[in-house]
């Protein structure tokens, strides 16, 4: 599964984990840093050639870390947690000590994975039915690509080709509210966007029936400006 959180431990007792810069690195191009695979490539080595680990956490345990942190007191607890790799009846029973002492030293920065890996989604930050305009400070950079993705994923979003092209909508996600979703088309590029700014507004018209008798069509559309630059107290561009 390669959830969160995951390490591998080479033969030599090294600990392998994709955290901090190199982690939000990975996120930013919509790659999973828990994955043993992605971590082996980093590091330069074999998978099979590791002992694999999954500790499976999840929002309450990250929360539990600042009290309590992450370690495995004897080899058959940490064999609990064994995912693959080396046979673990070849684990050097040293090996243990070098996991505990890595845990040790990582401590905050796993912590600031877990609230990564489980602070509120963009998409539920987003896509929320009340016309307002902010600016979002992104917990990692991402592609624009990836940034569309994320917002879209899981959604009944359709692509809107003829009456408004480059729009998704969606008359599931609010009742009685047709929803309209996009990053302008100028924002294409595959460069890494670290701060957004969203606009969310209503649209109120009249359409006609088959009837021909008009009826409230409500519209909340949503755009997504990526933020290049942000001016200082009386700056100009």
């Amino acid at each position: 599964m390669c959830d969160f959180f995951s390490f591998s431990v080479t033969k030599d007792g090294k600990v392998l984990a994709l955290l901090g810069a190199e982690r939000m690195r990975y996120m930013a191009q919509g790659q999973n840093p828990d994955s043993h695979s992605l971590i082996s490539e980093h590091f330069g080595i074999n998978e099979d050639d590791t002992f694999k680990f999954e500790i499976g956490m999840n929002a309450e345990d990250v929360r539990k870390l600042v009290e309590a942190p992450l370690t495995f007191e004897t080899v058959e607890e940490l064999e609990k947690y064994y995912d693959g790799g080396i046979d673990f009846k070849l684990f050097p029973l040293e090996g243990l000590s070098f996991i505990q002492n890595w845990l040790k030293e990582n401590q905050e920065q796993i912590i600031e994975a877990g609230k990564l890996k489980f602070g509120a989604t963009l998409q539920k930050m987003i896509l929320v039915n009340e016309p307002a305009s902010f600016v979002v400070e992104l917990s990692y950079a991402r592609t624009i690509s990836t940034l569309k993705e994320e917002i879209l994923n899981g959604q009944p979003f359709i692509e809107s080709t003829k009456s408004k092209p480059g729009w998704h909508v969606s008359t599931k996600i609010f009742p009685g509210v047709v929803c309209y979703f996009k990053i302008p088309g100028e924002y294409t590029g595959e460069e890494l966007v670290s701060r957004i700014m969203v606009r969310r507004y209503y649209v109120n018209r009249a359409i006609l029936d088959e009837n021909e008798n008009p009826v409230k069509h409500v519209e909340l559309r949503i755009v997504i400006f990526p933020i290049e630059k942000m001016l200082k107290e009386g700056e100009t561009l």
